[in-house]
């Protein structure tokens, strides 16, 4: 899949707080994927998350590869939602937390 990137002007924050950031987003992304997708059709599902600080701006990277059965009826558009859902979800839990 592709990389999506997501900037915002924050505040200063921790190790502790990119943390916490990191640890909601990899939780949401998660749930909103196997809301998506049954688990059973799924053989390998791989995240690479890189979150960047810098300057009081957050930059939230992310890379999916995911292997799928071969009966699955899987749809991109599926993946898609799910991903933008995470990243919604993700902004309010930083508007909410970390300004």
């Amino acid at each position: 899949m592709k990389k999506i990137n997501f900037m915002l002007k924050l505040k200063k924050l921790s190790k502790e707080d990119l943390n916490n950031i990191s640890d909601f987003f990899l939780s949401s992304l998660d749930n909103n994927l196997f809301n998506s997708i049954d688990s059973k059709e799924i053989n390998d599902l791989n995240l690479d998350l890189i979150i960047n600080y810098d300057n009081d701006e957050l930059k939230v990277d992310l890379d999916i590869g995911l292997d799928l059965d071969k009966l699955s009826d899987f749809n991109s558009e599926k993946i898609q939602i799910a991903i933008d859902d995470s990243y919604k979800e993700l902004d309010d839990f930083i508007e909410k937390n970390y300004y």
